[in-house]
């Protein structure tokens, strides 16, 4: 066992500490990170996090203090083995001055290729700023690679997990079965700019066939503490309280979020955003809903062949397609429920053994000690399965 030193730094304006995703609603990737530190921290490292927290303080294992505009003082008390940037590339002009010049400075983006926080990569000499990329897929790093030429050396791929609580909620398929809700029930649990427009459409064509069907809308723009008082997103959610048998429930901490989740038969997700990972569709999995989503971005390397996969194309009648899957995954629901849930067991078991923090800690461990410790070599127990054994299909 070896220990490290490492800072996690979050350049955005958002405030939260690694006890946050238990008490209030919280972006993926934010989240993510907490879990990860968490993690971390419990393995015996010492890990810090700068943040725009308002709270500093020690939460579940980890220092959290305030980021400064000025940070010098943080780095001259403290020799970090590696510093870690969440989503940004400010720390190479932010933080990168501040640190020996043999201390790794990492990127850990889980945002998208077009992302204008990205755009700055096209420059080599802000490549060379970074020891390592770090993204959460494999399709994310191949749009990475092609667009910006980045040095395939330096390229790792550290996926997302499930929160603690979405960790074996089901002992067997029998307890997965009386979970369910005892009507239809679907769910929507993405921010509402990437979906819920399409879903509210077609939600009463839906009822026309299945009277008694319900949809569940956790979501807000809360996740990412940003306001909610643009007319196009009341004007949303005022569509949702206004169609009959839709809840508008809003987005929940994690803790809540799992309970309702598990009652629920279907996640609907007509994304229309390239998803780098999805972490709100790894939960779901968790959850033992089916998954009728997008063949989008990363979403069909999430899924894994557990989910109804709707191509985007052509955009005209895209709607039209999603409500065709809906209702074909309704009917096999109503008409074969032990089928569903025989593969439903299935994917929340490959959930369980693939998409969890204990698993995640591994393979950051070993990234972490081939970048600090020895660049030829990666640090893996050998009692702990690697996942190119997990071969688990639907």
């Amino acid at each position: 066992m070896f220990q490290l030193k490492l800072c996690f730094i979050d350049s955005g304006d958002m405030d939260y500490t690694p006890e946050s995703p238990y008490q209030i609603p919280l972006g993926g990737s934010q989240s993510a990170l907490c879990y990860l530190m968490a993690a971390l921290g419990e393995r015996g490292h010492e890990v810090t996090l700068l943040n725009a927290t308002t709270t500093p303080g020690h939460y579940r294992g980890v220092e959290c203090l305030t980021l400064t505009e000025e940070p010098e003082a943080i780095f001259a008390d403290r020799h970090f083995d590696a510093v870690i940037s969440l989503n940004s590339l400010q720390p190479q002009i932010t933080v990168r001055p501040f640190l020996p010049e043999n201390t790794p400075l990492l990127l850990w983006t889980q945002h998208a290729v077009d992302e204008a926080s990205m755009v700055a990569l096209q420059h080599v000499q802000v490549q060379e700023a970074w020891d390592r990329f770090i993204f959460v897929s494999r399709w994310q790093l191949d749009t990475y690679r092609q667009k910006f030429n980045l040095p395939f050396e330096r390229l790792s791929i550290r996926r997302n997990a499930i929160a603690p609580d979405f960790h074996y909620l089901f002992p067997d398929r029998a307890a997965l079965a009386v979970a369910k809700a005892k009507v239809p029930t679907l769910a929507y649990t993405s921010v509402p700019g990437r979906g819920l427009a399409v879903l509210i459409d077609i939600f009463p064509l839906m009822r026309e066939i299945f009277p008694q069907l319900q949809l569940k809308v956790f979501s807000s723009l809360k996740t990412y503490q940003e306001s909610e008082e643009q007319p196009w997103l009341q004007e949303l959610y005022q569509r949702c309280r206004e169609t009959e048998n839709v809840e508008l429930v809003g987005s929940l901490p994690q803790p809540e979020l799992v309970k309702e989740l598990s009652k629920v038969h279907l996640l609907t997700y007509p994304n229309t955003f390239s998803e780098t990972s999805c972490i709100a569709v790894m939960e779901a999995m968790a959850c033992g809903c089916d998954i009728i989503t997008t063949q989008m971005g990363a979403l069909p390397e999430t899924t894994n062949g557990f989910a109804k996969l709707v191509p985007p194309e052509p955009r005209e009648n895209y709607a039209r397609r999603y409500l065709s899957a809906l209702t074909d995954a309704l009917m096999l629901w109503l008409k074969e429920p032990e089928e569903v849930l025989n593969r439903l067991s299935r994917q929340v078991l490959y959930a369980n053994t693939a998409y969890t923090w204990q698993v995640r800690i591994w393979e950051w461990e070993s990234l972490l000690y081939q970048v600090c410790h020895n660049r030829g070599q990666s640090y893996w127990p050998p009692s702990v399965p690697r996942p190119e054994t997990w071969a688990t299909t639907p």
